[in-house]
């Protein structure tokens, strides 16, 4: 790594997550997407889906539907925490 390389921690999550919400905004606007739409969210446990799915929950709420494929490759307690 550089010297000059550095990490980009956001000092505000809530900034990010307006970002999102105003995206997410448009894109109802452009694609004309009803207001009564279900939101659904691919979870795998990991930290990634973790996190869509608690930003998600955090600006839709009950519109939003957690989904996981359980292919039988993943480990019993990645299931019983999904």
């Amino acid at each position: 790594m550089s010297a000059n390389a550095a990490i980009i921690v956001p000092s505000d999550i809530s900034m990010m997550v307006r970002e999102i919400e105003l995206a997410y905004n448009r894109y109802l606007t452009e694609f004309r997407i009803p207001d009564d739409h279900k939101i659904i969210v691919n979870f795998s446990a990991g930290k990634d889906s973790t996190t869509t799915a608690t930003i998600a929950n955090h600006l839709f709420g009950d519109r939003v539907q957690n989904v996981m494929a359980d292919t039988d490759n993943e480990h019993e307690l990645t299931v019983d925490f999904a």
